[in-house]
């Protein structure tokens, strides 16, 4: 399994310990940004539309942070993709898999 996020003909590996993720939101808009940052600089970001998403938060009573990072995996990825802890359990899955 790949430990790497690609956007075009840059690569960054989730393992870096400078490399840093961003997922910002912006309330009140059907709009996200996304920012893969080394060294607290940002080398690639990019903004992206999702307005049926965010009708979906707004009339689901029930909506939580499980919802939210099914409907922005960019988010899962920047909270969790380079915590060393995520790695280990993400890398062990397949393992676990195959033996059980």
């Amino acid at each position: 399994m790949a430990s790497t996020v690609a956007r075009s003909e840059q690569e960054w590996s989730l393992l870096d310990p400078k490399l840093s993720l961003g997922f910002t939101p912006f309330v009140g808009k059907c709009t996200s940004q996304f920012t893969v940052m080394r060294d607290a600089r940002p080398e690639a970001s990019f903004t992206y539309l999702h307005p049926l998403r965010s009708l979906f938060a707004r009339i689901d009573p029930t909506y939580d942070g499980l919802d939210f990072h099914m409907e922005h995996p960019l988010a899962a990825l920047a909270e969790y993709a380079t915590q060393p802890s995520w790695h280990a359990r993400v890398l062990a899955a397949p393992k676990q898999h195959a033996a059980g």
